[in-house]
């Protein structure tokens, strides 16, 4: 595009002697078109060869592939996304919770379903918050509105979720 700027401007120049305003407007409106198409196609060469573009130089709806962590990107979304309703809360985390509470409860040779029907012994194994989240009985919360759940109320479900077998006075054995 470069090589055609010359070319241009004495087009614009033309249209402007003329035409007069009209001319100036419309070869003004040609160099502009011009510079865009060239500022695209060297973002587009510099994109493709790796070079990290600011935001407001990159082509609409251009998706930057996050290959090397794509499991913690998508935990670090449903973490945000829980702070932010209830709904949400129930959608992203409490269903992760749960199944890593299934897993560890396989350990110790129980059935996260079958503590369903003790609720007592559910609270003692996996502590009263913890049951309040994973239990498969519990319904989801629709409600958008409502306000999700703080970071350090996520830090102690988690805290609890990871001291599942663990003995409460701290050796490290299992229960």
């Amino acid at each position: 595009m470069t090589q055609l700027r010359p070319f241009v401007l004495l087009a614009a120049v033309i249209l402007t002697y003329a035409e007069g305003p009209a001319g100036l407007s419309i070869g003004l409106l040609i160099v502009m078109v011009n510079e865009l198409a060239a500022l695209r196609l060297r973002v587009t060469a510099w994109d493709e060869g790796g070079i990290r573009l600011p935001g407001w130089l990159r082509w609409p709806f251009h998706r930057e592939r996050r290959q090397p962590f794509p499991t913690f990107d998508s935990v670090a979304s449903d973490v945000s996304w829980a702070t932010k309703s209830g709904r949400d809360f129930d959608l992203y985390i409490s269903k992760r919770f749960a199944r890593i509470a299934r897993a560890r409860l396989l350990d110790l040779n129980l059935d996260l379903d079958a503590l369903a029907d003790d609720p007592a012994q559910a609270r003692a194994v996996l502590g009263r918050e913890l049951w309040l989240v994973v239990d498969p009985t519990r319904e989801q919360s629709r409600d958008r509105d409502s306000g999700g759940v703080d970071p350090a109320q996520l830090h102690r479900l988690l805290d609890q979720l990871e001291s599942i077998g663990v003995d409460r006075r701290g050796s490290g054995t299992r229960a």
